[in-house]
């Protein structure tokens, strides 16, 4: 603040918009987003004044950063577009290579899986070309993320292995540490609950040493989701409780509103409804408080779950229609497809079977699009249910015999891995 006061006394233009871009940095540090995103707009504006163009890239770029922390999707994604292009214009390859990597990342989160894919092998093309060690060790991570979550573990275990190479070639630790944790989060997925824990242990001693607290709590959560999956889910609280600890030490409001959220599920698995329901309540308001709109609408989801158990249908339907909306909103094709998912189930619940059957088509058509496999398979099992209480039978064979194909293909892509 100080070289601020001493920028703006010497007019020196360029010098008070660095000062207000570092300023900016040092909130995104300090997860003080909004804060970060208003010195970042007083820089941008300068920038545009004296005709800088590199520094209005960068600019562009921080803002659509502070965006995405934010949850903001759709606007990080303009200011991210805006500042490519002109990385692209200027020749900056390691401006656009991180861009196009950030880019994925959105995507990613969005769900829209084959768009994050061609974001981040852009990325990686670049990164090799300007030799960006550190930087390729971190977009193959993402790479991986992706195919991950697509089901495609034998490649996200390639993946993740040429990132953990490259990381420990330029002792990149925090890299290093992404890495190990996902590769406890393959072997949890696959059942491997063991060998899981071991690359769990690794990763949460790296980032206890490099003091990064939340990669610690995000390590912690991971270690949570495995004693819960084991259905002990005593143990489950207690990891669960340690990370949401160090969320609230560290002021990470998103975070804290995440972990709420694993521990109201633990809830609902154990019958504990009214616990779950007020977690989950707890989440939303923090979920509301910081803008997160994605957060907000999977959140509406487990409530109209819970409401489902309680056969409350008439409450369930209005929370899953108001999550419904919000994910078409901000673009979340995962969201929308799972939450299509449930009202087909609720449908079926409640026997009116060609409702059902209407939300259950769209949810499929949704899942092949973003290639979610596992989301595929049990919509079209929910659909074959629809057919057999119509009475169809060689239509309920069809879908049923196509979920079981879809279960054969993970089950030997698990084995695989």
């Amino acid at each position: 603040e100080q070289a601020l006061a001493i920028f703006k006394a010497t007019d020196n233009r360029e010098g008070e918009a660095q000062s207000l871009h570092n300023i900016g940095s040092m909130f995104i540090q300090q997860d003080q987003y909004l804060k970060a995103l208003e010195n970042y707009k007083l820089a941008l504006a300068i920038r545009q004044k004296i005709r800088n163009k590199q520094g209005k890239a960068e600019s562009l770029h921080s803002i659509g950063l502070a965006y995405q922390c934010l949850n903001k999707n759709s606007e990080a994604l303009e200011f991210y577009r805006q500042a490519l292009v002109i990385f692209k214009q200027i020749g900056d390859r390691w401006g656009e290579g991180n861009t196009l990597n950030n880019i994925g990342l959105i995507y990613t989160s969005l769900g829209n899986y084959f768009q994050a894919l061609e974001a981040f092998q852009l990325a990686l093309v670049i990164r090799e070309e300007i030799k960006d060690r550190a930087g390729q060790g971190f977009t193959l991570n993402n790479i991986g993320q992706v195919y991950f979550r697509l089901g495609q573990y034998p490649k996200a275990l390639a993946i993740y292995q040429q990132s953990l190479s490259i990381s420990e070639e330029v002792k990149d630790l925090p890299t290093k540490g992404i890495s190990i944790n996902n590769f406890g989060e393959i072997y949890s997925e696959i059942g491997q609950s063991l060998k899981a824990l071991e690359f769990y242990q690794q990763a949460l001693a790296i980032r206890r040493q490099i003091g990064d607290r939340s990669g610690e709590s995000y390590t912690l959560v991971g270690i949570g989701e495995i004693y819960s999956d084991l259905g002990e889910h005593a143990e489950a609280l207690k990891f669960y409780q340690q990370a949401l600890a160090i969320n609230q030490e560290i002021g990470d409001r998103n975070g804290e509103g995440n972990i709420l959220n694993h521990i109201g599920l633990v809830y609902f698995s154990t019958g504990q409804y009214a616990k779950a329901l007020e977690t989950f309540q707890l989440s939303l308001e923090i979920s509301k408080e910081i803008s997160d709109r994605q957060g907000e609408g999977a959140l509406f989801n487990n409530i109209g779950d819970v409401y489902i158990q309680l056969g409350q249908y008439g409450q369930a339907a209005e929370f899953y229609r108001q999550a419904l909306t919000i994910l078409k909103e901000v673009g979340d094709r995962g969201g929308e497809g799972s939450t299509l998912t449930n009202i087909g189930s609720m449908y079926n619940y409640l026997g009116e079977y060609a409702k059902a059957l209407e939300s259950l088509q769209q949810a499929l058509v949704i899942r092949r699009e973003i290639g979610d496999v596992r989301g595929e398979g049990i919509t079209l099992n929910n659909i074959g249910f629809a057919y057999i209480k119509l009475g169809q039978y060689s239509k309920a064979l069809e879908f049923l015999q196509q979920a079981l194909a879809l279960h054969s293909k993970v089950k030997n892509r698990m084995e695989k891995s």
